[in-house]
């Protein structure tokens, strides 16, 4: 099963937004599933996820675990470059958010080398599509793009770290890290 290490976000304001998307074949990532991932670990066994979860729980301080982050929005985009499945809003890195990736990576890194793919992005996957759009749709989608990212609010908030496990079949499972 595939793991990541995330920061809840609630906020009604992205999933309306994810919403105008439908038409062209973007699923909105439900408002329970919505986050900002910190680290990609990938695949790993239930023993290894419980190892990764028991050592961010005694390494990671309680206030960096319930914190609250204010970030500020950059932008609404389609991911991956080479795919355009994923209808994504870009936040700003910051001081804190890096030396949480920071912190989180030192830690697991001790227990699985992660499969962390991409340089870290920041952003927040709020709508998805399991193909890449033909050529049209594209286009459509990055003209919606340009209209609804007038409507993005200037900053969101990141809520509680969690380690997040997702299976074949949609299964999603949030772990606290206590």
């Amino acid at each position: 099963m595939v793991l990541f290490i995330a920061y809840i976000i609630r906020n009604n304001e992205l999933y309306d937004i994810a919403l105008s998307f439908k038409p062209l074949g973007y699923k909105p990532v439900d408002m329970d599933k919505m986050h900002m991932t910190i680290l990609f670990v990938g695949d790993v066994t239930s023993i290894v996820r419980s190892r990764i979860i028991k050592a961010l729980s005694e390494n990671i301080p309680r206030e960096v675990i319930e914190k609250r982050l204010r970030l500020r929005v950059t932008g609404l985009r389609l991911l991956p470059d080479n795919k355009y499945t994923h209808v994504a809003v870009t936040v700003e890195p910051n001081r804190d958010l890096n030396e949480i990736r920071r912190l989180i990576k030192d830690i697991v890194y001790k227990i699985v080398e992660p499969r962390d793919r991409f340089s870290f992005l920041p952003h927040i996957t709020i709508a998805r599509r399991r193909d890449p759009p033909d050529r049209f749709c594209l286009s459509k989608a990055v003209k919606l793009i340009n209209m609804v990212a007038k409507s993005l609010p200037k900053y969101i908030t990141a809520h509680e770290l969690v380690c997040i496990e997702t299976a074949v079949g949609g299964r999603y499972i949030k772990f606290k890290i206590a």
